[in-house]
């Protein structure tokens, strides 16, 4: 979770397969939708933080039962070892797809 602060746009973008201009379109979009707010940091201009709007709440918790379903659904028939390693695998990938920091 992001906790009451939300979090920078940049460790979103790190939490995401999306690259970051990507990113700011995206949260244009749900902004405009009154799912997501964005507000500066006072310390640090630069930094936007996001938070979940009562609306994007909503949204998320519609979504948790469906998207449980479809995970169970992809992984079933696998044991936990298997799921555990295709896990493993997947943020391999991820590490490789990403950008040298």
């Amino acid at each position: 979770g992001a906790g009451p602060q939300g979090l920078p746009t940049l460790q979103i973008g790190e939490r995401m397969v999306e690259t970051t201009p990507g990113l700011t379109g995206l949260l244009d979009r749900l902004v405009a939708k009154e799912v997501v707010d964005r507000r500066r940091c006072e310390v640090d201009r630069r930094r936007v933080y996001c938070t979940l709007t009562a609306e994007g709440l909503q949204v998320l918790g519609r979504l948790d039962e469906p998207v449980e379903a479809w995970e169970h659904s992809v992984v079933k028939g696998l044991s936990e070892d298997d799921v555990r390693d295709l896990i493993e695998k997947l943020n391999e990938i991820r590490s490789a797809l990403e950008p040298a920091k």
